[in-house]
């Protein structure tokens, strides 16, 4: 492991780039360096970061992420990182601080790695642009870190996985381009590790290896395909097709995959109106034939690169193809319900954007082409900065999504969570009903309509949307914890504790069911059952505020 670190530092100290590595840090930081101050988002991240059980556990329950998925993703080295990182928040702001205090250092984290993702796409280029004036690789990198479609994976903090995945992954393709397979091999199979998309990097290897007509190279990184594909299907095995309501047949997926292709091809040209959810679903994709426009985008923008074979427009057209494949659409993957497309996507084949755009210029080398690039950039570092602050918070956000996209189920339930924490549980459930107008019921849609109801006092419609949840066979800990609530509530303990039994079973890190049994216990006089309850909530939240009285009150019923 020192070799191959020592190796990378070798790679990338040269006094000649040391210009170059200050204008990509400037251009980073003006651009992206507001975030620094921005929030945590209700939109993943405080689920993931603040209100994960793994995070807040004692026991160092987070090496849980390496055992088993976490709500049907395995990425395990991004949440090890998380948890450093909470440590670290801990250790500056004090034991008992509140998340929210903790969100620039999360944004710093991102900052920090899409910046060592730039420079390494600047190595990278170095080696790929065939001229000494290393100008052309720095524009490509620049390119890549500043365009506007970049900016949801740098600055939304639950975005992390694909910067880390990226980040190992491209340092990967450095190593093979030095020759040092081995290297190389554990890179790529490390960036699976952040997140499953890291696939992709072997075949990234095999066509640059194969445009440089290096055949008998593509053999040594054979173990790396073989160890990718293997954590490819691992990966969906844990995010399998049952979990979608509507999966497309076989034979539309090409279609699918070039809609989303001419997609992402529009908005690299331009890229204007983006946005966390575009509302492209699967299934408004199969009931609205209009919106395959962008099919013809993508055939326009193939056809071109294909004849800008001179400026390895081929090359650049296999590398971004070859990125977005497990989130093409060829596949079905879980946030098609949601849109099929998503600008953080598109971040690792933005490199064959890069690869194109240092080529194309180093290969003509006109003083106007040079001229016309250079505004060009300008022009989208000032629509980056500007994409940028709508990501403050989760009112900047989503109220610019929906003023742009007035259907966006994502900005709908992000406002209808900001009137439930108000306590407007009518307004809540009125927007939520929008949301269930325009999609099928999903599992947190489920629970936010069903509390929305609760809190309302009607206890009957909430338990008959759980109950449909159930028969659908969407299941989850807070459906079965929640649904013992109200036959609680309705006066039906033993139903609420086979229900809150349940929920234990299904997921032991979940801190709500068991205390809710120990509750239950308290109250029935089973008081020793009521203790073990406890301290299983205990070892789960250890810091929670009521636990530590509750544990006292029982152990002083027992003596």
């Amino acid at each position: 492991m020192k070799n191959i670190f020592s190796n990378l530092r070798n790679i990338l100290c040269s006094d000649k780039d040391s210009v170059w590595y200050s204008t990509i840090a400037i251009m980073v930081l003006l651009v992206f360096g507001q975030s620094l101050s921005f929030s945590f988002l209700s939109w993943d991240d405080t689920f993931h970061i603040c209100q994960n059980p793994n995070f807040q556990s004692a026991d160092g329950s987070f090496l849980n992420f390496w055992k088993s998925d976490f709500l049907g993703l395995y990425a395990p080295l991004t949440y090890t990182i998380w948890a450093g990182l909470i440590s670290f928040a801990k250790l500056i702001f004090g034991e008992n601080s509140n998340c929210g205090e903790w969100s620039g250092l999360f944004h710093g984290l991102n900052l920090l790695i899409h910046l060592l993702n730039t420079i390494l796409v600047y190595e990278v280029l170095k080696h790929l642009v065939k001229v000494e004036n290393r100008k052309y690789a720095a524009f490509g990198a620049i390119l890549f870190a500043i365009h506007p479609l970049q900016v949801e994976a740098a600055v939304w903090i639950s975005a992390s996985r694909d910067l880390v995945s990226f980040l190992f992954g491209i340092c990967g393709v450095l190593f093979a381009l030095k020759d040092r397979w081995r290297q190389a091999t554990v890179f790529v199979l490390v960036s699976c590790l952040a997140k499953a998309t890291g696939v992709v990097f072997p075949l990234i290897i095999f066509a640059i290896l194969i445009q440089k007509r290096k055949y008998s190279e593509v053999t040594k990184y054979l173990p790396a395909f073989v160890g990718a594909i293997g954590f490819g299907i691992f990966a969906k095995f844990l995010q399998p097709d049952t979990a979608l309501n509507f999966v497309s047949p076989i034979w539309q997926r090409p279609f699918i995959f070039g809609h989303n292709l001419g997609f992402y091809f529009s908005k690299l040209i331009l890229p204007i109106n983006l946005a966390p959810d575009y509302t492209r679903s699967i299934q408004s994709l199969n009931q609205d034939p209009s919106l395959f426009w962008p099919l013809g985008i993508f055939l326009a923008a193939a056809s071109g690169l294909y004849f800008l074979k001179r400026s390895q427009g081929l090359l650049a057209l296999m590398l971004i193809t070859i990125s977005v494949l497990p989130v093409s659409g060829l596949i079905p993957f879980g946030f098609e319900e949601t849109s099929t497309v998503a600008d953080r996507y598109f971040y690792p084949a933005m490199f064959g954007v890069a690869l194109f755009a240092a080529n194309l210029l180093s290969t003509y080398q006109n003083k106007k082409l040079n001229t016309a690039a250079l505004a060009l950039l300008m022009v989208f570092s000032i629509l980056s900065f500007r994409q940028v602050r709508y990501w403050e918070n989760d009112e900047t956000l989503f109220d610019y999504n929906l003023s742009v996209f007035p259907n966006s189920t994502v900005s709908l339930q992000i406002k209808a969570d900001r009137y439930f924490a108000k306590g407007d549980y009518q307004r809540s459930l009125d927007e939520l009903q929008k949301v269930l107008e325009l999609r099928s019921p999903n599992v947190m849609i489920i629970i936010k309509t069903s509390l929305s109801l609760e809190n309302l006092g009607r206890l009957d419609e909430a338990e008959k949307l759980y109950n449909f949840a159930l028969e659908k066979n969407i299941k989850s800990t807070d459906i079965y914890n929640n649904l013992g609530k109200i036959h609680y509530l309705k006066g039906q303990p033993q139903l609420a504790e086979k229900l809150w039994m349940t929920a234990t079973q299904e997921n032991p890190l979940n801190f709500q069911p068991q205390y809710n049994l120990g509750q239950l216990y308290l109250i029935q006089g089973k008081f020793q059952e009521s203790l073990d309850a406890f301290l299983k909530a205990k070892n789960i939240i250890p810091q929670h505020p009521r636990i530590d009285e509750k544990i006292r009150e029982v152990r002083s019923k027992i003596r």
